[in-house]
């Protein structure tokens, strides 16, 4: 076998990382509720385990039990995750040429099935924090409703929440609004799967908010496997046979049991999910009474973002200027961290965390700032600034101008091109940081000239989109 094969990559993988603190996705944290070997269960259609893509005994008892307990009028399990989740709800649910209201920081799989579904998007561009003035952090009203105008016959609503940040913007309102001018609601709440266990102290799920469809990932903070997910139909606006039928369409013919059964795993235990969430707020304040004679510092802190909304299983850490501060965390620590960018970095909880692995995150907080107590983070900020400012304006997803629509420039003949030589092209692919998969250049979009030199300077390790040389897809002329 190839040395670097993907099975020798993740045997040393795990045995390097055999007693690593996790924070990041799945949310199981490698502490799998499974016993025995995966292979076990690794069937196939048979009598006794029932078909995905028809279910009538098992599997269908799984999904009325999942929609029971979240409160939904039906569910469906994917094992294609979240973004198959989401391409069927709005294949299943629009019609081609359909306009559809956009958050401009949706995942990609939605223009995924933007692609396929031949819909017409209308962007509303998210408002920003006002802290760093970059992240997106919600919408104001007055621009759906002014969107609205422009455009009278919009029939749906895609919106993200939380967002990847852990920022939870107030859709209340936004319901409301899709109620009363017949507008149908989609809401990926892809990294809010425990959202429905909050309680009292919040933050509320879409599911109570009745969003017409909803998708879960419940890989992300309950303890499925990677790439369980869950659509929870949750009005009769929206049409669950059109929707199942696309899901079928867009996941394997061959499902995974294993992810199957983690999947039914995450809904069994309710309690011990809502005894995590008040671990992750335990952990949270832990983490910031640890930290606060140093230079880190929670974002929802800071005095400009107090007023928001945040969840509990996410850890947004500002880090005070250190770059490559996961580096250290990883390879000192033994903590694995979810993303770090320019400024912040986020550490993410999920059922599998346990208190500990707030201390020994807050621990280690504390001893890289002693380390660093001579870190000149001025001079080290001015020598990042140019960096920093070119991520900056990826970050508040530009108004390209749009030359094609998508559906058309994804079947285009495409050719890579240097940023500075793309610009004024129309793009072939799309480019986004991952995590966490938002896309800040569409196919069908035009690179304009502040775009292609950002895109010459980018950090290509944490960018997807671009080939190895640093160029990017174009549809030739």
């Amino acid at each position: 076998m190839c040395k670097n094969s993907i099975d020798s990559r993740l045997k040393s993988n795990i045995m390097q990382k055999e007693n690593h603190i996790s924070f990041h996705m799945p949310g199981h944290k490698g502490r799998s509720p499974f016993a025995g070997d995966l292979a076990d269960f690794d069937t196939t259609e048979l009598d006794g385990t029932d078909n995905l893509a028809d279910p009538k005994k098992e599997i269908q008892s799984i999904e009325r039990e999942i929609s029971k307990t979240i409160g939904s009028q039906q569910t469906m399990i994917s094992v294609n995750g979240a973004s198959a989740a989401l391409m069927a709800c709005l294949l299943g649910t629009f019609q081609p040429n359909d306009k559809i209201v956009l958050s401009r920081d949706v995942h990609k799989s939605v223009y995924s099935a933007l692609a396929y579904g031949r819909f017409q998007p209308v962007y509303l561009y998210p408002k920003k924090e006002t802290h760093y003035g970059i992240y997106p952090s919600g919408w104001e009203m007055k621009e759906l409703e002014s969107l609205r105008k422009k455009h009278p016959d919009i029939k749906g609503l895609v919106l993200t929440h939380p967002n990847y940040y852990g920022i939870c913007p107030d859709i209340d309102e936004m319901v409301r609004f899709c109620q009363r001018n017949d507008i149908l609601l989609i809401i990926d709440e892809a990294h809010g799967s425990h959202l429905p266990f909050t309680g009292e102290e919040g933050p509320k799920s879409a599911v109570s908010m009745k969003a017409d469809a909803l998708v879960h990932s419940t890989h992300k903070t309950l303890s499925a496997l990677n790439q369980g997910a869950v659509i929870h139909i949750l009005s009769n606006r929206v049409d669950s046979k059109r929707i199942k039928r696309h899901l079928n369409m867009v996941q394997t013919t061959s499902p995974s049991y294993p992810i199957l059964l983690s999947v039914e795993e995450s809904y069994r235990k309710v309690d011990a999910v809502r005894k995590a969430v008040q671990l992750w707020r335990d952990g949270k304040e832990k983490v910031r009474e640890t930290i606060k004679k140093t230079r880190f510092k929670l974002v929802e802190d800071f005095p400009e973002c107090r007023n928001m909304v945040f969840d509990p299983a996410k850890l947004w850490i500002d880090k005070g200027g250190i770059d490559n501060i996961t580096g250290l965390l990883a390879n000192q620590y033994g903590i694995d961290i979810e993303m770090e960018d320019e400024y912040t970095m986020v550490a993410m909880a999920g059922v599998g965390t346990l208190a500990t692995d707030y201390h020994h995150l807050a621990d280690a907080l504390v001893q890289i700032d002693r380390e660093y107590r001579t870190y000149d983070g001025e001079r080290r900020d001015n020598e990042c600034m140019a960096q920093r400012k070119i991520e900056e304006k990826t970050r508040t997803f530009p108004k390209n101008k749009i030359r094609m629509p998508i559906w058309e420039a994804v079947f285009q003949p495409t050719e890579v091109l240097p940023p500075d030589q793309a610009i004024g092209k129309i793009a072939g692919e799309f480019v986004m940081a991952y995590p966490p998969g938002l896309p800040i250049i569409v196919p069908g979009e035009e690179i304009s000239q502040e775009l292609g030199r950002c895109l010459k300077h980018m950090d290509q390790s944490r960018w997807i989109g671009l080939d190895q040389g640093g160029r990017i897809s174009v549809i030739k002329e």
